[in-house]
């Protein structure tokens, strides 16, 4: 279904086309004609939307985008209007719930789906799992379930393994993991259906995200927090030992400053050593594998043939919705802003109940950590400085502590 529609864009467009000067040339030179269109509202019940531009700075449209699009329309009126063809999708709401209560897992792929789709108050009991809106040829793709049951229960028996029922109530803990992970590490839990180690990986990666918050290191309200599971290509071809961190926290802790910190996280019985910490500190090591690429891929000050691509890339992550980031953003289409990296591990020993001893066992190993690093030249790929506490080794008691915040 479509119409053609005066676009309010194209006076702008006109404007620019017929400019001539270098600062025109460069931000047509920047547009993206691929680029998919979204959806600007919230779908309702028996409502359509219509589908408009992704920008490439600000609020600008993708010209080019638009200028073959009003090339398009030309061929419905056999002359050139200042007209753009557009599309106007209704969403049948009631037709994707009937096909939840028929099916376990729903997958949606369309290059104008949005995630709000799944925010429609009348799609009951449905939970978005995995959202991914970056894939190629500018198509995204939706999992969600009605029947989430099967991995909140796997969740549970992964708990049973490790936890007595004294310490908790591990459905109760399985169901808020289940809330908590499906928002921003949806494509693991499904591998957790599986079982194996990757479930028991899992207790780590949300024991991690419980500190972090706890420890002020990610503020949900401010910060972005992002799988690198889903980024993998940015790191090149892993090897068996890998070469990346688990999550990556994106914050703009000063005007114009865009931090970030990889984290990695490790679930263990037994107790690291020396060994462990080169593994993530030392020389091609995992941490400083992690750090050395983000500032290589984002770093708005060096040169390199796909900077372009690689600014896009970090820009269509910072969709957080606050005062700082609509400044930051702002700052980002001029090039005024600076970038900050820096990387935590948390290593979580779960049999380890002395809290004192591990307490003394990460002071020594936080001494060893400072060995691999060298400043100021590592100030860079090190952001927080040499006094910065990197590793942390968490035992049982606090792990059950954070997974009882929230009374189970």
């Amino acid at each position: 279904m479509g119409q053609i529609n005066k676009n309010p864009q194209w006076v702008d467009f006109d404007r620019l086309a017929g400019d001539d000067s270098p600062s025109a040339r460069e931000k047509l030179r920047r547009v993206d004609i691929a680029a998919p269109p979204y959806h600007t509202n919230t779908p309702k019940q028996g409502q359509a939307r219509d589908l408009v531009y992704v920008p490439f700075s600000g609020d600008r449209p993708e010209y080019l985008r638009i200028l073959y699009d009003c090339l398009m329309a030309s061929r419905y009126h056999s002359a050139f209007n200042n007209g753009v063809y557009f599309e106007r999708v209704h969403w049948d709401i009631s037709r994707l719930q009937r096909l939840h209560e028929h099916a376990d897992w729903v997958l949606l792929f369309d290059r104008t789906l949005d995630k709000t789709l799944f925010e429609t108050p009348s799609l009951t009991d449905v939970r978005l799992i995995d959202y991914y809106p970056n894939l190629p040829g500018g198509y995204r793709m939706a999992i969600s379930s009605q029947r989430t049951n099967a991995v909140a229960w796997q969740l549970s028996q992964v708990l049973y393994q490790f936890f007595t029922p004294k310490e908790m109530d591990a459905q109760q803990v399985a169901a808020e993991m289940l809330k908590t992970l499906s928002q921003f590490a949806g494509g693991l839990l499904l591998k957790t259906l599986g079982g194996g180690s990757l479930a028991q990986e899992l207790l780590g990666l949300y024991a991690t995200y419980r500190f972090l918050i706890a420890e002020g290191e990610y503020v949900p309200e401010a910060d972005k927090l992002i799988p690198l599971d889903d980024y993998q290509g940015w790191f090149g071809r892993r090897t068996q030992r890998g070469r990346r961190a688990d999550l990556l926290v994106l914050r703009t802790p000063a005007p114009g400053v865009l931090r970030l910190v990889a984290v990695e996280s490790k679930w263990y019985k037994d107790s690291i050593g020396g060994g462990f910490v080169a593994d993530e500190f030392g020389d091609n090591a995992q941490m400083r594998t992690a750090v050395e690429t983000l500032r290589s891929l984002f770093d708005p000050t060096q040169e390199r043939l796909d900077k372009d691509y690689w600014q896009k890339t970090l820009l269509s992550l910072l969709d957080i919705q606050s005062n700082a980031w609509d400044d930051f953003r702002q700052r980002f289409g001029r090039g005024d802003w600076t970038l900050e990296v820096d990387g935590i591990v948390y290593v979580h020993q779960y049999a380890a109940q002395d809290t004192g001893a591990l307490s003394a066992s990460n002071m020594v190993l936080s001494r060893e950590v400072a060995k691999h690093l060298h400043f100021p030249d590592d100030q860079k790929f090190f952001c927080l400085g040499p006094d910065a506490q990197r590793l942390r080794i968490k035992g049982r008691v606090e792990i059950v502590q954070q997974f009882l915040v929230d009374g189970y």
